[in-house]
């Protein structure tokens, strides 16, 4: 500490850019550092406990008798040095402002290990808040302007769970999926599963619901368009009715019609609660009227219940099929297994035909 001694009357100026060796533990990490986790730090150790430090640390006075400093460039040295039982590390002494300390932490750790999109995320917020524009940190970090508004949009999320889920392998491409759920309550829902193979499905089942919910009004306005009546709850698996046709609300198209058929009678329509899916119906025509059981009316409800969430998780692994096909290279190998998917749903979607059309 000698030689800084002898600067330690003088302005900050002089100090500035002073190179020299400080005790270890008068050296704190930044508060603010954007990388969290500094890794495997045992082979960093080992290469310093036999070679010592080649590159010089950065640090910033805390006060002006500087006595200790904070670290801005060289948390990972540090720390390694302290696990290889050195009690000095060189060191160039600076002068920054919070916002050049949070710039110049931000760009090294991205030029000198990966941050994870969390971090980033976490960084480029910061450097925000100190009055950087958003096209200011894009020019400062190198990427782009829609990439920093991507990130940054992700400090929206619940801040736990995001830091929780951090430690998985994240792909900015989930993030990008997650932002595209409205309500923020359904998409810290769907955080706590990303990174996993939950994932993808979780969020399909949300924004089918999100489009359900847009589109419902357009869809209510049509069915008094067509003076369907609504079937009563009770009355939903009745032998009244006949099912003639089905929509999902969420598959529906603005500017299409909901019924694909022409109805000469009366139209009838339920729409069922947990897939939301439009069922039309027209009154069945019988001389005399069957009349079936308490029971065996439950028994047939709990079965259509059962189909129709059947039907909606089969349209949600469809969805994502679908997305994740168009992004193939067709090979002989991969093709063999798309139509086996394909042959599945048709199954699927065979079986339920059958069981409503063919009741015994």
């Amino acid at each position: 500490m000698k030689e800084i001694n002898e600067h330690s009357h003088s302005a900050a100026g002089p100090v500035n850019g002073l190179m020299t060796y400080l005790p270890v533990d008068s050296l704190h990490p930044h508060p603010d550092n954007p990388r969290k986790d500094l890794g495997d730090l045992t082979e960093l150790a080992d290469s310093i406990r036999a070679n010592g430090i080649f590159q010089n640390l950065t640090v910033i006075p805390v006060d002006d008798n500087f006595e200790q400093f904070t670290v801005v460039i060289g948390h990972r040295r540090l720390a390694a040095a302290k696990l290889a039982g050195l009690t000095e590390v060189p060191c160039v002494i600076s002068q920054m402002t919070v916002k050049e300390q949070m710039q110049t932490m931000l760009l090294e750790n991205m030029q000198r290990a990966e941050l994870t999109v969390y971090e980033q995320a976490q960084g480029f917020q910061m450097m925000l808040d100190l009055g950087s524009t958003v096209e200011e940190v894009a020019e400062k970090s190198g990427f782009s302007v829609s990439t920093v508004r991507r990130r940054v949009k992700m400090m929206e999320l619940d801040q736990d769970v995001l830091k929780e889920v951090s430690a998985r392998q994240l792909s900015l491409s989930d993030f990008d999926r997650l932002a595209q759920i409205e309500d923020i309550a359904a998409r810290n829902e769907c955080l706590s599963t990303i990174g996993t193979s939950d994932f993808n499905a979780r969020v399909s089942g949300k924004l089918r619901k999100q489009e359900t919910q847009k589109k419902l009004p357009l869809v209510m306005e049509l069915l008094t368009t067509l003076d369907a009546k609504e079937i009563p709850s009770n009355e939903h698996y009745s032998s009244k009715y006949s099912q003639i046709d089905s929509t999902y609300i969420s598959d529906w198209a603005e500017g299409t019609p909901l019924l694909s058929k022409k109805v000469s009678g009366q139209l009838f329509y339920y729409i069922e609660g947990y897939s939301s899916r439009i069922v039309f119906c027209e009154k069945v025509k019988r001389a005399e009227p069957v009349r079936r059981s308490a029971e065996e009316i439950e028994r047939e409800k709990q079965i259509a219940e059962a189909w129709s969430q059947l039907d909606e998780k089969a349209a949600v692994a469809y969805d994502l099929r679908s997305s994740f096909v168009k992004t193939l290279s067709y090979s002989k190998r991969n093709a063999e297994q798309i139509l086996r998917g394909a042959l599945i749903f048709g199954v699927v979607r065979h079986v339920r035909i059958q069981t409503l059309f063919h009741k015994e």
